[in-house]
């Protein structure tokens, strides 16, 4: 009887606890921004809440649960911390199985009664928002486009200006004109963590950056205006999710994209991923779509600096040309196999072209980069030779649809500044109106050169044909012995270097400026016949154009610069770039001089001004960077001394913006207490996104000066020559 008794009191004491679990299997939720993990059940138990995870990654990659997971009542805010991790530990290194799955439990302490809904997330982040503890809720039907958001893009679509289709063989391949994004991210909400994206737009022709914002409404919609000026296919960012798009000038495109194609993208994080979910509309509509169907032959980049070691130049050549040729051969047979408009079929061919010719550029630089670091290395103490760049002769380079592909941006960067044009850059002045220091002695006071002498000249010339073909280790050494000749060569003469120096110093003078920028072309010019055996071309032309940015902004007068256009636009036969040659003459020399403005109104405008409100009524130097910025890093430590001499200025003071996902807080803080910053900001991206659009950069360091005013003194100014600035800028105010 006793047993019977303990037996029916330990089963109503089961049941109890029993009763007292509630269960909620695959819980739902308003939104996610995690694609990793994924909620299964939660166990509500009289002293502990269970909540399982599922989460799905790349094999062999890593998960990590830091302590400060939490879950968060909704409606009071008060948080509960994970007490255990069932399947791992805290703050530690979890290896993803050879499958990608894994499976754990977090532990919480109990749930109060009248807790309905939950927030799940780690540190001060929210993944997943609103999670219900009613069993009965069924998660949402899959998002689809509302009616009032389809009738939106539709009649966005029909205010488009251009109708048709460009031919790109046609003179209208050049074309300045706003072209439009519209679209709709089907399952956005606002809590996604971001309301921005971002176009990284840039004229190629010249160079010049024009950083667009996407701006995403609560109800997510999306809207974007483009200035351009010949069709491209492009790339946007939502949260650091790349996605492309083909659009032309005066077109209108939209595009309807998936949350879900957001959390398979962060899931999916050892490539990267291509969106499929889009549904596009306009003009153009029928190309993206056959542009998002095709996956192009992937080249592995990490393979790619791995040959750079390993590889002689030859055997690169190679192996990439037979990777580019079985590229090409892979797309013709899918050509075969369905019916693509030329249009698609061009911009695809081209994305093969200019990827792998890029690759070719990158092995060089590579080598370069890595032979700083293994000087022991027999691979790169052989030269690249000449021959090495035959692969330019592969590319139809007068072809305008070339400039279509997202890679000609990269392509005709490392153009320009290859290696064999190096010459160009290095290569002394010839002025039409001096003689060398030998000339003047052996030629015009005819004295005889030593054996010495002789041997120091011709080492000098052979230096000129031989330097190009060198390895990095080999052209350091020819130029230490050249040095040290040198010296020796000036010892032996310097009781003629006054008389040299009297005659010839003054008229070296008369040598311009514009001068050196038109010598440096035309020795260009007699490089790209010789070493590259290339006739002038289109993109030899743009690389032309894209370098008066720098020689305006930088070296030559108003004057200067007017003597050297009209000649240097004599090598330039392609009418558009000729305008936009002028175009960027008139835009660094305007008629009148170049004043102090006010900031635009928008929301840019807005962010930008509560930034420098505390320090009205004096000069405020800018300082846009991040924690990951080289460049920004070593400015922002070389300009120490400067800021500690003018600390406490009433006339001006420097304030420092950087982005919260490019400077993460831990290595922020550390930074700036150990280069005693003051007046930093370190803002959300989508503020920032809109300080990129109202200065237009995409490159950082970028340095603004606003006047005492409060109105934009100079939105480009160099850092480097703040001192010498200075005064000038103070008497300005």
């Amino acid at each position: 009887m006793k047993k019977q008794v303990f037996t029916l009191l330990f089963v109503l004491i089961t049941l109890n606890v029993i009763a007292k679990t509630k269960v909620i299997l695959n819980p739902y939720y308003d939104v996610k921004t995690t694609g990793i993990s994924s909620i299964t059940k939660i166990e509500l138990k009289n002293n502990e809440t269970l909540m399982y995870l599922h989460c799905e990654f790349p094999p062999q990659w890593w998960l990590w649960f830091s302590k400060k997971t939490f879950i968060k009542d909704c409606a009071s805010g008060d948080r509960l911390y994970a007490t255990a991790l069932i399947g791992g530990e805290f703050d530690k290194q979890l290896t993803v199985s050879a499958s990608g799955y894994s499976d754990f439990v977090l532990v919480f302490p109990k749930l109060g009664k009248t807790v309905t809904d939950i927030d799940y997330g780690d540190d001060d982040k929210v993944s997943i928002f609103s999670i219900s503890l009613d069993p009965n809720k069924n998660q949402k039907p899959a998002a689809v486009v509302p009616l009032e958001v389809q009738k939106w893009m539709d009649v966005e679509l029909a205010k488009a200006k251009n109708e048709s289709l460009v031919d790109y063989s046609s003179a209208n391949f050049f074309r300045n004109d706003t072209a439009k994004l519209v679209g709709y991210i089907k399952g956005y909400d606002k809590r996604a963590g971001f309301t921005s994206g971002m176009i990284y737009a840039k004229n190629e022709l010249t160079n010049e950056d024009s950083p667009i914002v996407i701006s995403i409404q609560e109800d997510g919609r999306f809207t974007a205006a483009m200035p351009m000026n010949y069709p491209q296919f492009k790339s946007m960012s939502f949260s650091e999710r790349w996605i492309n798009f083909y659009i032309e000038p005066g077109q209108t495109l939209s595009m309807v994209l998936s949350w879900e194609d957001f959390l398979k993208a962060d899931r999916m994080r050892d490539i990267r991923y291509k969106f499929t979910d889009i549904q596009f509309g306009g003009v153009a509509s029928k190309i993206n779509a056959e542009l998002l169907s095709i996956n192009l032959k992937e080249i592995d980049y990490r393979k790619l600096n791995e040959d750079a070691k390993k590889l002689a130049p030859n055997d690169f050549k190679s192996n990439q040309m037979s990777f580019w040729k079985a590229s090409a051969e892979e797309l013709e047979q899918k050509f075969k196999e369905y019916d693509f408009q030329p249009q698609t079929k061009t911009i695809l061919r081209n994305e093969i072209i200019m990827a792998n010719t890029t690759q070719f550029f990158d092995y060089v630089m590579n080598r370069e980069y890595e032979v700083t670091k293994d000087t022991l290395n027999k691979i790169l103490k052989i030269p690249v030779g000449l021959d090495y760049y035959a692969f330019l002769k592969e590319i139809p380079l007068d072809n305008q649809s070339l400039l279509i592909s997202n890679d000609f941006s990269t392509f005709v960067n490392r153009f320009e500044f290859s290696t064999p044009f190096s010459k160009a850059r290095n290569k002394p002045i010839k002025r039409p109106i001096r003689i060398t220091f030998e000339q003047y002695l052996f030629d015009e006071l005819a004295l005889k050169p030593s054996a010495k002498d002789s041997e120091f000249i011709k080492l000098k010339k052979e230096s000129e044909t031989m330097f190009q073909q060198m390895s990095v280790i080999e052209k350091a050494a020819l130029v230490e012995n050249i040095t040290k000749k040198s010296k020796a060569f000036e010892a032996r003469y310097k009781t003629y270097n006054n008389a040299y120096i009297l005659k010839y110093s003054g008229k070296m003078q008369e040598f311009t400026n514009g001068d050196h920028a038109l010598n440096e072309w035309t020795l260009r010019d007699s490089i790209l016949a010789s070493d590259f055996k290339l006739e002038s071309n289109l993109a030899y032309e743009i690389s032309k154009v894209r370098s008066l940015k720098f020689y305006f902004e930088k070296m030559l007068t108003k004057d200067d610069a007017r003597t050297f256009l009209t000649s240097f636009e004599k090598g330039i036969t392609y009418p558009f770039l000729k305008q936009e040659a002028e175009r960027m003459y008139n835009k660094a020399y305007p008629n009148i001089p170049k004043a102090a403005y006010d900031l635009p109104e928008g929301r840019g405008a807005d962010i930008f001004r509560k930034i420098i409100e505390p320090y009205k009524g004096k000069i405020v130097f800018v300082d846009f960077w991040s924690i990951f910025c080289g460049p920004c890093i070593g400015s922002i430590k070389h300009n120490n001394p400067i800021r500690a001499k003018y600390k406490g200025s009433q006339d001006f003071d420097f304030v420092f913006i950087t982005p919260e996902d490019e400077s993460p807080l831990d290595k922020y803080t550390d930074f700036v207490k150990e280069q005693e910053l003051v007046n930093t900001n370190r803002l959300n991206a989508d503020d920032y996104r809109y300080l990129r659009q109202l200065f237009k950069f995409n490159g950082i360091p970028r340095y603004v000066v606003i006047n005492k005013q409060g109105q934009v003194l100079d939105d480009n100014f160099q850092m480097h020559n703040f001192e010498s600035e200075l005064n000038k800028i103070l008497a300005a105010k």
